[in-house]
């Protein structure tokens, strides 16, 4: 019996709740009203920016050139604008037209390889276009001013160079190899006996000497896939504060809704007390 008048009060109190808000919904959803119009101006005035991205790959630890760039982010977060002008070797007021900063991995599968690689995409946004093409620069220089970056770089360019020499010495080798067999006079036997030419190798080789250089000419802090575009139109935070405003708005009205009845009931209460 406890049990079903505790479920009879509570149906009880959200009927009336219910009844309340349903007396007095004109004054809720005009201050939601209020609220979304504060929104609307709020979201009006705020600065316009222009948005784009890059996307990089590196040659080094993602993680290093990660951290190293989410120091600017950190820059910009904390305001701290002198230091962001400085590190991107650009102009105070040029630092100041950057609203935001952003930096994030995106995972990348190679098939081919079966490994996994990492992009930065860099969200850059700014109230003047004009100063993208020197942030792409900054952003360039200030990785390479890194020595902790530099090193790694020379480690894997000596690694390379090794490579690559062993490889020319290599290629060397079977091409003299398959010179000498080419002026044999055993080569027409060769040919009928089905014996295996070098140019099989030397194909390898050279396969594998064009993807060293490709690495060697790309062992850079930076490798930039795609570059930081000139956006035309401007953009700006209304998702957030419309909504936001119109939450506050909602919620203000009713809360003023339950202080309204409140006070009717205190004096009611007061009213029955002195008769």
């Amino acid at each position: 019996m406890k049990k079903a008048s505790n479920e009879i009060d509570l149906l009880e109190l959200l009927a009336k709740i219910y009844f309340l808000f349903k007396r007095n919904k004109y004054i809720i959803l005009t201050f939601a009203v209020i609220g979304l119009t504060l929104g609307i101006l709020k979201s009006s005035k705020t600065e316009a920016y222009y948005q784009t991205e890059m996307i990089t790959k590196t040659s080094v630890e993602p993680d290093a050139v990660y951290n190293r760039l989410q120091t600017l982010s950190d820059f910009r977060s904390n305001n701290n604008v002198a230091l962001l002008a400085e590190e991107l070797n650009i102009a105070k007021e040029d630092a100041t037209q950057i609203k935001r900063i952003e930096v994030e991995k995106v995972e990348e599968r190679e098939e081919k390889e079966e490994r996994e690689n990492f992009l930065l995409r860099i969200t850059l946004e700014v109230h003047n276009n004009k100063i993208i093409p020197k942030i792409s620069k900054g952003l360039i220089n200030y990785t390479q001013s890194n020595d902790f970056l530099n090193q790694q770089l020379k480690n894997k360019q000596k690694h390379f160079e090794l490579y690559l020499n062993k490889i020319s010495e290599a290629l060397k080798i079977i091409q003299r190899k398959e010179k000498q067999k080419i002026n044999s006079e055993k080569y027409s036997e060769s040919i009928l006996l089905g014996e295996e030419s070098y140019a099989s190798q030397i194909i390898q080789l050279m396969d594998k000497k064009e993807k060293i250089e490709k690495s060697l000419s790309q062992n850079k802090p930076l490798n930039i896939i795609k570059d930081f575009h000139i956006p035309e139109n401007k953009q700006r935070d209304t998702t957030i504060k419309i909504p936001l405003y119109f939450a506050i708005g909602l919620f203000a009205g009713i809360v003023i809704v339950i202080c309204l009845s409140l006070i009717k009931k205190f004096e009611s209460l007061r009213k029955n007390q002195n008769i």
